[in-house]
């Protein structure tokens, strides 16, 4: 195709892989892999802050480098003192620490749900797109499960597990993680 409709087609498909709109014009599956890989990366990240929108969130994102950096900061000069400030909002380390954790269970869970896919007969790179598509509610994954088809043919075990990634991912996981700590239960008297 010509360079005005890659380069339309290419910030359509950003847009509404980050948005989790699940609009597509094409068939991404046929693109070369670097094109996927950043879509696969877009259904990650997600949306802004406030919005509906499924993945990390691109302030979580922001933050996330933030705190890589001022490790390496830290790294170079143990005794510096590092604020975290995005657009001059100094952010708590509590609030730092609760992006860290956030990352580590969304991964996790992701790990979690690709080898399940995996061990219902998926291949890997359908798994990896599987999981992440399904927990930032992103729509359609990759290759068996791309732009081009649907979930149907996923064996049940996987329907359960991704509907399980789809609750995680929309409800925020660790919203819906402390409901299974009993102490949740005795604190609110149910």
């Amino acid at each position: 195709m010509d360079i005005l409709t890659s380069i339309r087609e290419a910030f359509f498909h950003a847009a509404s892989s980050s948005s989790t709109t699940c609009f597509f014009a094409a068939d991404y599956d046929q693109w070369p892999a670097l094109a996927k890989y950043v879509i696969l990366l877009l259904f990650m990240v997600g949306g802004c802050g406030g919005s509906t929108a499924g993945g990390l969130k691109v302030i979580r994102i922001i933050l996330l480098f933030k705190c890589f950096s001022a490790l390496l900061k830290l790294h170079l000069h143990p005794r510096a003192v590092v604020h975290m400030t995005v657009k001059r909002e100094q952010f708590s380390l509590n609030t730092v620490l609760q992006t860290l954790a956030f990352f580590f269970i969304y991964m996790s869970l992701s790990a979690l749900w690709a080898g399940c896919f995996m061990l219902d007969g998926q291949n890997f790179i359908d798994s990896i797109g599987l999981a992440f598509a399904t927990m930032s509610n992103a729509g359609p994954a990759f290759g068996n499960f791309g732009p081009t088809a649907t979930y149907t043919a996923l064996p049940p075990f996987s329907k359960i597990i991704a509907c399980l990634s789809m609750l995680f991912g929309r409800l925020e996981s660790i919203t819906l993680l402390a409901v299974f700590i009993p102490g949740f239960w005795r604190r609110s008297g149910w």
